[in-house]
């Protein structure tokens, strides 16, 4: 049985990333990108955060976008103080990378 009292509310706090990925020769990557998001309040989520989705993401010329929804007590406030973002190049077989040509949105929605 269960009683009203015993329904918890969970706030959750949508953030949507952003990335166009530019139109040079080299630009794109097929490696995992990850961001990290700083505010007042610590690390978005506490850790780096995955951009993936069923997509071929960051391709030369290409806009993706990425949306993810946290619980209020892993956001990290804002204004953003710092952004960390890269590609996760784990070993020597690991795809070329070529971020520097890469702008980044965020949006906060709550």
């Amino acid at each position: 049985m269960l009683f009203a009292c015993d329904v918890v509310l969970f706030l959750q706090v949508r953030w949507q990333v952003t990335t166009q990925t530019s139109d040079i020769f080299g630009a794109g990557t097929d490696a995992k990108v990850w961001v990290q998001v700083h505010g007042p309040n610590g690390m978005l989520n506490g850790a780096e955060i995955a951009l993936d989705n069923s997509k071929n993401n960051f391709e030369r010329n290409n806009c993706d976008t990425f949306f993810f929804d946290f619980p209020e007590d892993k956001d990290c406030g804002t204004p953003i103080s710092k952004v960390r973002q890269g590609p996760q190049l784990r070993s020597s077989t690991a795809p070329h990378a070529t971020l520097s040509h890469q702008s980044l949105v965020l949006y906060h929605c709550i």
